[in-house]
């Protein structure tokens, strides 16, 4: 849990032939299954994400980098992360 144990898994783009190698914990996997939010699924013991946002999209729609870029014609842009939910934020 928390990438502690983290195994390489190839998953192949549903557009490309390409197959894409990501390593991951197998924990972490079940959790984002069960509805937790990927990004903080995919996060170490102190919240800091181990995967790419490439790696991340990847896992959502099945689409490699490439095809990615391709289908919206340009890098994939990294929205700020919202604090999960529950937390307090200090604004003062």
């Amino acid at each position: 849990m928390f990438g502690a144990q983290r195994i390489p898994v190839d998953l192949q783009c549903r557009v490309c032939p390409r197959v894409c190698k990501i390593e991951i914990d197998l924990e972490d996997l079940s959790r984002w299954e069960q509805g937790e939010m990927v990004q903080y699924a995919f996060a170490d013991a102190l919240g800091k994400q181990y995967l790419t946002p490439a790696e991340r999209e990847l896992l959502i729609s099945g689409l490699c980098d490439l095809c990615l870029q391709k289908l919206f014609e340009g890098p994939v842009r990294v929205m700020p992360l919202a604090p999960k939910q529950g937390s307090t934020t200090n604004n003062e």
